[in-house]
């Protein structure tokens, strides 16, 4: 809801500035708030809030905007007219078809890393750790207050929820550091692009 928020109160600065900015300094700007989002989401914790996860989505919110005007304009904008939509078809399939490309790899990013991260998060819950004995103790304590048939077993598996949401939450902020260094690589050729006027950024738009 944050995102959807400020990206419709950002559409009513996009529109405007589109008109009067190079198109080109625009996206730079949209790609650098979405990156400096991201990496701001690039350092949760268990006990991150509300307020954590409140401003970096609205920063990419409020990106969202600053990048899909411009981007649309710049990549059909020195196009002849007659040749626009069939290459607005074109680029709807390939921007989709990244997407989905983006997503899966993502996912298949975010199962290996976890695995990863609570891989090396077991080596340092051993036996021989104290302040993974002195844990496990303190969880067994808690676990025979509730009066189960098997506090030991029961803390064990409270231990181990808890090394897997640290693994979790590891590989988030690992893909979120991922995705801002992506953005923030982007604004290296953004300058590079071609400028498009702005009369024919409106007739693209109609």
């Amino acid at each position: 809801m944050v995102v959807g928020v400020f990206q419709l109160v950002s559409a009513f600065i996009a529109g405007p500035l589109e008109k009067k900015m190079d198109l080109r300094w625009m996206l730079c700007l949209g790609l650098g708030l979405f990156a400096l989002g991201s990496w701001m989401n690039g350092n949760l914790t268990g006990e991150s809030g509300y307020w954590e996860f409140f401003w970096p989505q609205a920063i990419r919110g409020s990106a969202l905007m600053l990048c899909f005007l411009p981007i649309n304009t710049l990549s059909l904008g020195r196009l002849p007219m007659e040749e626009v939509k069939n290459a607005s078809g074109l680029y709807n399939l390939m921007r989709n078809l990244g997407g989905a490309i983006g997503l899966a790899v993502a996912n298949t990013q975010m199962i290996y890393l976890t695995k990863v991260h609570y891989a090396t998060l077991r080596e340092s819950v051993t036996a021989t750790s104290y302040q993974a004995q002195q844990m496990l103790e303190g969880l067994t304590a808690s676990m025979a207050q509730m009066n189960l048939p098997d506090p030991d077993l029961a803390a064990l598996k409270q231990l181990t929820g808890l090394a897997l949401r640290e693994a979790e939450i590891m590989t988030f902020n690992n893909l979120f550091q991922v995705i801002a260094v992506i953005f923030a690589a982007s604004l290296v050729v953004a300058p590079f692009l071609k400028k498009v006027d702005g009369e024919k950024a409106a007739v693209i738009h109609e």
